[in-house]
């Protein structure tokens, strides 16, 4: 069942007609950002998105420290 549905979605997917949507709705968006934003602002957006993953990659490692840390500590604790 599961690879029937996936099939359709599949064969639904690759009809012209979704694909020229996505194509209309892509050049709207790109035609959007090429003649409404100014130069200065693709590097703000970018400084912002690469922000924004440094951040994410932070907060995980942080939480893979936490989680390794309280089993080391847990283990010293239990031998003292």
């Amino acid at each position: 069942m599961k690879n029937n549905f996936v099939k359709d979605i599949i064969s639904i997917v690759k009809t012209d007609e979704i694909k020229e949507e996505l194509n209309g709705f892509s050049k709207l968006f790109m035609d959007f950002i090429l003649t409404k934003l100014n130069p200065y602002m693709y590097i703000i957006i970018t400084i912002v998105v690469v922000i924004f993953l440094i951040n994410i990659i932070n907060i995980v490692l942080i939480i893979i420290l936490f989680r390794k840390q309280n089993k080391y500590f847990s283990t010293i604790l239990m031998y003292n």
